[in-house]
């Protein structure tokens, strides 16, 4: 799992409170009730996810954890077992489909405009953005390790709608 790197915002990786907190609150509780209505137990889900029942248990108990603590990999992997888009994991069923559909690339070709345009390399950037995005700029696929807060850091960073960037159900 990729770490923060960033001094001054170090709330970025631990679990934000940008979005409407009462959406936010609620993200474990769509995420345990989608697994009863399809008749899994917590163990089960977790072993399908490659997870401790422990912290898969963290998910269903505490919102910041699916924003903050599993990868955009095991997000979409969690969507697809529990039978719900990501999007409306993490912000409810109300939430519309992206106007755009972006993808990683997105976020990627963004992240290197502005290294350009302020004429920095990838460390400074890193350090700017407060994620190491040396890997992501090489292979945008390589945004799959990282959690949801630290998608829509770079997305904001990129000028990307991190909900766009966001991958849906496979």
């Amino acid at each position: 799992m990729l770490r923060c790197r960033s001094a001054k915002a170090p709330q970025a990786c631990v679990g934000r409170q940008t979005v409407d907190k009462m959406k936010d609150k609620t993200a474990s509780e769509r995420i345990r009730k989608a697994r009863e209505e399809i008749g899994l137990t917590a163990e089960q889900v977790a072993q399908r996810l490659s997870l401790s029942v422990a912290w898969y248990h963290d998910l269903e108990s505490y919102s910041d954890e699916v924003f903050s603590n599993i990868s955009l990999a095991h997000l979409q992997l969690l969507a697809g077992i529990i039978r719900i888009e990501p999007r409306h994991i993490l912000l409810g069923e109300q939430t519309p489909a992206p106007r755009v559909s972006g993808q990683f690339q997105d976020v990627s070709d963004g992240l290197k405009r502005k290294m350009i345009a302020r004429g920095i390399d990838s460390e400074t950037l890193s350090e700017q953005v407060g994620w190491n995005v040396r890997e992501v700029l090489i292979d945008s696929q390589e945004l799959w390790n990282f959690t949801v807060d630290g998608l829509r850091d770079l997305c904001e960073f990129a000028e990307v709608d991190w909900l766009s960037a966001l991958p849906g159900l496979p």
